[in-house]
């Protein structure tokens, strides 16, 4: 993990800037912003949550900041030498080697999600989402998700 002294949100951001009492601090390997999509989401709630558990004190801070680019973002700090520390420095190897930290809850977010958008869907557009997935256009006028033992429908609604 970096210090927060060498984070960067993008390349054209300055490393460090604010924060000035957790400069030696480490970013967690999760973040979030305004445009994050479900798996990102999911894994900030999941591994913020974990390494929030794991602090014995004062030694995790959420910060939130404006940005040009995605209107803000979210990042975790880490107090080194910590048990908040070492929980953070084995997600990030957790999640080098599989990108998901909960399949149960990205799968229960995904799905979630999925119906709210289902449910404010007009009729007119929930067959053609039907008709995309090769799915009975009969459903569009149900305001629960239909069966899909593929799962295109998921697929569609969140964009994959």
């Amino acid at each position: 993990m970096i210090t927060y002294s060498q984070y960067r949100p993008t390349a054209c951001d300055t490393a460090g800037l604010a924060c000035d009492g957790q400069q030696d601090w480490l970013v967690a390997p999760v973040g979030v912003n305004r445009d994050s999509d479900c798996l990102t989401r999911s894994n900030w709630a999941v591994v913020t949550e974990d390494i929030r558990k794991a602090d014995t004190g004062e030694d995790t801070e959420i910060h939130r900041f404006g940005h040009w680019a995605c209107g803000w973002f979210e990042i975790l700090l880490v107090r080194p030498g910590t048990p908040a520390a070492a929980c953070a420095e084995e997600w990030e190897g957790a999640l080098e080697s599989y990108p998901v930290a909960s399949d149960d809850h990205f799968s229960e977010l995904e799905w979630n999600e999925a119906c709210e958008y289902w449910e404010s869907c007009s009729v007119k557009d929930r067959v053609h989402y039907l008709q995309k997935a090769g799915l009975n256009v009969m459903a569009a006028r149900r305001d629960t998700l239909p069966e899909d033992p593929q799962g295109r429908l998921l697929e569609l609604l969140n964009g994959y």
